[in-house]
């Protein structure tokens, strides 16, 4: 018998970069709500990610 296996790459959200890509990215605020309202344990109505001052370009450069 022949077992194929295939490497997977799973990024982990304890990356930096990714972390900002899954909650800190505009478009992405309901996952954000949801994440915040779990950890919390409140109920937080609005979420605006547009004020961010730490650009994707800042974290790239710092690693």
């Amino acid at each position: 018998m022949l077992i194929i296996k295939k490497e997977i790459n799973i990024f982990s959200p304890t990356n930096d970069y990714i972390f900002k890509r899954i909650w800190g990215h505009v478009g992405n605020e309901k996952i954000t709500q949801g994440f915040l309202n779990a950890i919390l344990d409140i109920n937080i109505k609005k979420i605006d990610l547009d004020r961010n001052t730490i650009t994707e370009q800042d974290i790239l450069m710092i690693k």
